[in-house]
């Protein structure tokens, strides 16, 4: 068992958003992945893609999602699934948004051009 408090934690900030890594496997976590992610009024995360699937839990806030073709509203107690291979883009609905995000452990991350990243709080 592993016990991790907030101050434990390092956040990322990158563009509009402060991304934490909260259960993943540099602290143990082998079969899932969760981060909490806080995005800036009007701000807008990056159109990517993953492997695998993702859930999105939006904690604070309102925001639009672009999934494929589709763009979504989300609201605070919303959750959102997300399929595998799927272009996909959080942007705030005007105010901060809080959200957090879980997904299997080993998740790709793919740019729209195809550039393939690991991001650091996924590690």
């Amino acid at each position: 068992m592993k016990l991790y408090r907030p101050q434990d934690y390092s956040p990322v900030d990158h563009q509009d958003t402060v991304s934490t890594g909260l259960a993943t496997p540099l602290r143990g976590a082998e079969q899932v992945f969760v981060a909490r992610q806080s995005t800036r009024a009007h701000g807008t995360g990056p159109l990517h893609r993953h492997n695998l699937e993702e859930v999105t839990i939006l904690l604070e806030g309102e925001a639009h999602v672009q999934v494929g073709e589709e763009t979504v509203s989300m609201q605070k107690g919303d959750v959102l699934i997300v399929p595998p291979n799927t272009l996909h883009q959080m942007r705030s609905a005007g105010g901060p948004i809080e959200y957090l995000i879980v997904s299997r452990a080993g998740a790709t991350h793919s740019l729209a051009d195809g550039d393939v990243r690991t991001p650091p709080w996924t590690k």
